[in-house]
């Protein structure tokens, strides 16, 4: 439990964030072609790959509300913001918000200035 709660600790800049949400809607759109092709109708075969479906994509959205609570750490707001990804027309607002506003240049109370470039080792932190 407490290496899930680290997933929401520190930040991540513009670039780094926009990367992993790339990365998460490029994993929801595989998770979808899989889904179709492995799921006919529903039988006893199937209900297996429709629960490891399930459990894949619980992981990308515990995944996705970490990087979006680390970038919203960056701009100085509480993780708990990340909420708001649950309601639709915000969803996308947010993401494009994040992906445009700058950071604070300085160490804030969520962590260190996180480096300039794309940081590819900050997505799973």
């Amino acid at each position: 439990m407490n290496s899930i709660l680290h997933l929401y600790k520190g930040r991540i800049n513009r670039s780094t964030f926009f990367g992993g949400w790339l990365l998460f809607v490029l994993s929801v759109i595989v998770l979808s072609g899989v889904a179709l092709f492995a799921t006919d109708g529903l039988s006893k075969g199937n209900a297996i790959v429709i629960i490891v479906l399930v459990v894949a994509l619980i992981m990308l959205y515990i995944y996705l509300f970490s990087i979006v609570a680390r970038r919203l750490h960056d701009v100085n707001l509480s993780g708990w913001m990340s909420l708001l990804m649950i309601i639709g027309p915000i969803n996308l607002l947010m993401v494009i918000a994040l992906s445009l506003v700058k950071g604070d240049e300085k160490d804030n109370k969520y962590g260190t200035v996180p480096h300039k470039q794309f940081d590819i080792g900050g997505l799973f932190k």
